[in-house]
């Protein structure tokens, strides 16, 4: 009924298409010698990924977003026992040290789904706060309680990237809500802090970030 928003879905197709090119480039070494197919992972990609992405994509599409608010409160209910279901035993598993994913027939990451369902609990919750949103009490404490229980969850799992997207999404939530820079400068410096914190507190965290820069540091090569 309304006229799409053509540049951001131009913008979401090239990071898709380039997200595929990346997987091709990082992938056909190991898809060949694993699968004797070089693109072993691209075509899972597209079959199990990109494919259902279009067809919900469709779906949604014709969706008024407003009414997605009824699932608010659900959604971050949702997302808590989802992270807090990881570990649980016998439902949680544990792989590489990590504990990212639950068991319910077929393995689930539930951080994949608190990224979205967490941020339509933020978009209805900062809407209904009108010019609350300046409050600090009525507005930045709650955000930042909520916020830290969620980033707080994911941290223990451990997942810093996951983490990390989250806490950006949500800050980007909070500045188009309105909030007063004051508030959102506290936050990325509390941000800032905790994640070199984060980093601090796990050696192996501040060595990926080194051997980022610095690659040729890898023991592996």
């Amino acid at each position: 009924k309304n006229r799409a928003d053509y540049v951001f879905i131009a913008l979401t197709g090239l990071l898709v298409v380039l997200g595929l090119i990346f997987l091709s480039s990082a992938s056909s070494a190991l898809g060949f010698n694993k699968f004797h197919d070089s693109y072993y992972y691209l075509k899972h990609q597209v079959l199990y990924g990109l494919l259902p992405g279009l067809v919900a994509f469709f779906i949604l599409a014709r969706v008024d977003y407003q009414k997605l608010r009824v699932l608010a409160l659900p959604a971050l209910v949702g997302s808590l026992i989802l992270l807090v279901a990881v570990f649980i035993p016998g439902i949680g598993l544990e792989l590489g040290g990590a504990r990212r994913w639950i068991n319910l027939g077929m393995s689930i990451q539930p951080s994949e789904l608190v990224k979205l369902g967490f941020l339509i609990y933020l978009a209805a919750w900062l809407e209904s706060k009108g010019e609350d949103i300046r409050d600090f009490k009525k507005c930045l404490l709650p955000f930042v309680g909520t916020l830290g229980a969620v980033l707080g969850l994911i941290l223990l799992q451990p997942d810093i990237g996951t983490m990390s997207v989250v806490a950006v999404s949500a800050f980007f939530v909070y500045l188009a809500a309105g909030a007063p820079v004051i508030h959102l400068t506290s936050l990325v410096g509390a941000g800032l802090g905790a994640l070199w914190l984060a980093i601090k507190l796990a050696p192996y965290r501040a060595a990926r970030f080194t051997v980022f820069l610095n690659p040729e540091l890898d023991p592996q090569g």
